[in-house]
């Protein structure tokens, strides 16, 4: 079978021979022969495995994720059962991260259509109604009511920012 030296499959996989290097390292990629000179020489068969974790990597896997899939499971268990398992848990964080950026996205929202005059009121209204800010995403109705104020409803003359 055809071996190929570091740099053969860093042009070929399009990344850098580090980045090869290091998921070597991370036990990502199995331990290449050594030649003459320590000089590494891989199996061609690199290349598809490098291909599933740039995939793996596009899902949103992390490095200990892609360990999980290529070497934490019995040799015996169907890539199907591996994606299905980590896939499982993966789409849980991107729902959290969906819902996160959402919720982010309504505050901004709302925030554009405050009418405070300084930063101050608004911290102050928004302690009237009992939230923290740390604590603000958690009660949406009120966050609306917060910043669908107009620049009437604000005191202009206080300055407090």
């Amino acid at each position: 079978m055809e071996e190929l030296t570091i740099g053969e499959v860093a042009r070929r996989a399009g990344m850098r021979t580090s980045a090869l290097r290091y998921y070597e390292s991370m036990g990502l990629l199995p331990t290449p022969r050594r030649a003459s000179g320590g000089h590494r020489r891989y199996n061609a068969s690199v290349l598809e495995l490098l291909a599933i974790l740039r995939m793996a990597q596009q899902a949103g896997f992390t490095i200990a994720e892609m360990h999980l899939l290529v070497a934490g499971f019995d040799a015996s268990t169907p890539a199907s059962e591996r994606w299905q398992s980590l896939a499982q848990i993966k789409l849980k964080e991107v729902e959290a991260i969906i819902a996160h950026a959402q919720q982010t996205k309504r505050i901004l929202e709302r925030l554009l259509q405050c009418g405070c005059l300084h930063l101050g009121e608004c911290l102050q209204e928004y302690q009237s109604k009992g939230l923290s800010p740390i604590l603000a995403s958690s009660n949406e109705s009120e966050q609306g009511a917060l910043f669908s104020r107009n620049k009437s409803e604000c005191d202009g003359n206080q300055s407090h920012f």
